[in-house]
């Protein structure tokens, strides 16, 4: 490959995605013969006439919201439940902030404590960063877990699409081998 394989890659898959279309039979789009795929109005429902309706406001379509420059997902323990918990915002500042106050609103649980007992020497337990200190390197963590992530995401990706790329270059070459037959056996026929 050559130059950035990020763009080497979208170009394979767009020629393979091109070689497919050329391959594959166009098919119709079907529609479910469901009574809510008809077109049309709903028809009326019954109301009680108890009741004062009141009009609800148009709601405005759904729009994609943009990915979230900055993340983060926290597990925390909830009325004895553990929540994954996940915080965005545009700015890590910020977010930083509002992680340190989810932190501080759920407090890890302390186990109980305990009495030395008679014996072997005991270790003493190492000091403990306060959670305003761990919170930036929790988050960058847990960005590094998402890249990671990310990036196995992608590995797959690519294995799949070469898996692909072998499977539709194994046909097209069983296309042109075809060709190449019957046009050895029309010429050998022209030529008797």
């Amino acid at each position: 490959m050559r130059g950035d394989p990020c763009i080497d890659c979208n170009r394979i898959a767009a020629g393979i995605q091109k070689r497919v279309h050329e391959l594959l039979p166009v098919v119709p789009e079907v529609v479910e013969p469901w009574a809510d795929n008809r077109p049309g109005p709903l028809p009326e429902l019954e109301s009680d006439t108890d009741h004062e309706e009141t009009p609800m406001p148009p709601t405005p379509a759904a729009v994609p919201l943009p990915e979230a420059p900055a993340s983060v997902n926290v597990r925390v323990t909830i009325g004895g439940r553990e929540v994954q918990w996940t915080l965005r915002d545009t700015d890590e500042g910020r977010l930083a902030v509002r992680l340190e106050a989810l932190l501080a609103r759920y407090p890890l649980p302390q186990p109980p404590a305990q009495t030395p007992q008679p014996g072997p020497a005991t270790v003493p337990a190492p000091a403990t960063a306060p959670a305003s200190e761990t919170a930036p390197v929790l988050a960058a963590l847990q960005g590094i877990h998402e890249l990671l992530r990310d990036l196995l995401d992608v590995k797959e990706t690519l294995s799949d699409l070469l898996d692909v790329k072998e499977t539709l270059s194994d046909l097209l070459q069983v296309q042109v081998d075809s060709l190449r037959l019957l046009q050895s056996s029309h010429y050998e026929r022209d030529s008797a």
